[in-house]
């Protein structure tokens, strides 16, 4: 089982992103594509981070609709992204924001949320209540342009830092005000 195949055509540390064991995310066993334990090809989420690294020539737009698209694997991309995305945020004594009972906002209400651009933390809190699988279930229940809203919203998190590197950080933009 190599889960550290190269992704063709990226380079550096994106080029080895992690396969994801559709099973772990909701999926039985027998609908795996190929059959080994990891069968969803990360080089979809690796070249939506390239292209918004300006790594390749590609429309980070572009592959981000892609993703959204993909009813059965974008899913399982979104989630893969948002998993790292809550890692990233304990590693350094935070969290992304949650919301209480995600689980109960229903379909329609997921829907509106992420249109509105808090879908985000309902999918946060079924990842940490109910894993995996629960996150993956409520992005499925989405449209593609929802699964879209809920990517650009995760470039925030993961792509912000980058960004704040190439701008001129200036005091009054990292101050607080006192509340």
């Amino acid at each position: 089982m190599d889960n550290t195949r190269r992704t063709p055509g990226i380079p550096g540390l994106i080029g080895d992103l992690q396969w994801v064991d559709s099973p772990d995310f909701g999926d039985a066993p027998e609908d795996r594509r190929i059959p080994r334990v990891y069968d969803v090809d990360p080089a979809p989420l690796a070249r939506m981070i390239a292209a918004y690294l300006q790594l390749t020539d590609e429309s980070v737009t572009e592959v981000m609709r892609e993703i959204a698209g993909d009813d059965r694997d974008g899913p399982i991309h979104i989630v893969h992204l948002l998993g790292a995305c809550e890692r990233a945020a304990k590693a350094t004594g935070g969290g992304l924001p949650g919301a209480a009972n995600p689980l109960g906002h229903g379909t329609a209400g997921l829907i509106s949320m992420a249109i509105s651009g808090e879908a985000l933390p309902a999918l946060v809190e079924a990842l940490r209540c109910g894993g995996f699988p629960a996150a993956t279930g409520l992005v499925r229940a989405l449209d593609s342009e929802a699964r879209y809203y809920i990517l650009d919203s995760l470039i925030e998190y993961w792509g912000a830092p980058i960004v704040g590197l190439q701008i001129d950080l200036t005091d009054d933009k990292l101050r607080r005000s006192k509340p």
